[in-house]
């Protein structure tokens, strides 16, 4: 269990760290990047602008962008940004846990196996936040071609809307399967990754 939650702890650190450089780079203002959710408040502190924070609720995570799904006029404003700025940023943080993944899994036959176990577990957050599923970043590129045919503020009261509703759905749905997976899951997830590590040795 500690080598899960470590591992998952380290990934979304990284992943909300990836969205942030990247919005960085493009000119985009980043309000707050939060490492946990809610309240209270452990640590908080602000940098050029930026509110870095961790809370209690630490496996998980969000990077919270200026404007992000709101119309305005100012020009660091993430609906401001460019199409490709705008998707840049959205997938930022799975594209990192994929390149971070793939590197960790090629290096892991000469290091460790925990090295295997981190990299196959960022492929698989990468990959499954890249769905198209609400909420997720995978879906933040379907919601901004939208903008070629409706207006923006249109589409954001729509996503605000939509992106709200599958939030609470993703929040309901995984304390409803916490217990399951505390108890049982992590326990499926080790061994199968365990197999994984030795049909991996066994091919190279």
């Amino acid at each position: 269990m500690i080598i899960f939650l470590s591992s998952l702890l380290v990934i979304i650190i990284l992943h909300e760290a990836s969205h942030l450089l990247v919005a960085k780079l493009c000119g985009c203002g980043v309000i707050r990047y939060s490492i946990g959710f809610g309240k209270p408040v452990l640590f908080s502190k602000m940098i050029n602008g930026t509110v870095y924070q961790i809370t209690p609720w630490i496996f998980g995570g969000f990077c919270e962008l200026k404007d992000e799904l709101t119309c305005n006029q100012d020009a660091d404003s993430f609906s401001n940004q460019t199409y490709s700025k705008k998707l840049s940023i959205s997938i930022a943080g799975c594209v990192a846990n994929l390149l971070i993944g793939i590197a960790c899994i090629l290096l892991s036959f000469k290091i460790h196996y925990l090295v295997f176990y981190f990299g196959v577990m960022n492929i698989l957050l990468g990959v499954s936040n890249l769905l198209p599923i609400p909420a997720l970043d995978g879906s933040y590129p379907f919601l901004f071609l939208f903008e070629k045919f409706f207006k923006k503020q249109q589409v954001y009261e729509w996503g605000n809307k939509v992106f709200g509703v599958f939030l609470k759905i993703l929040l309901i749905s995984n304390l409803i399967a916490l217990p399951f997976f505390l108890f049982s899951g992590i326990k499926m997830i080790n061994d199968s990754m365990f197999f994984l590590w030795n049909c991996y040795r066994g091919i190279i």
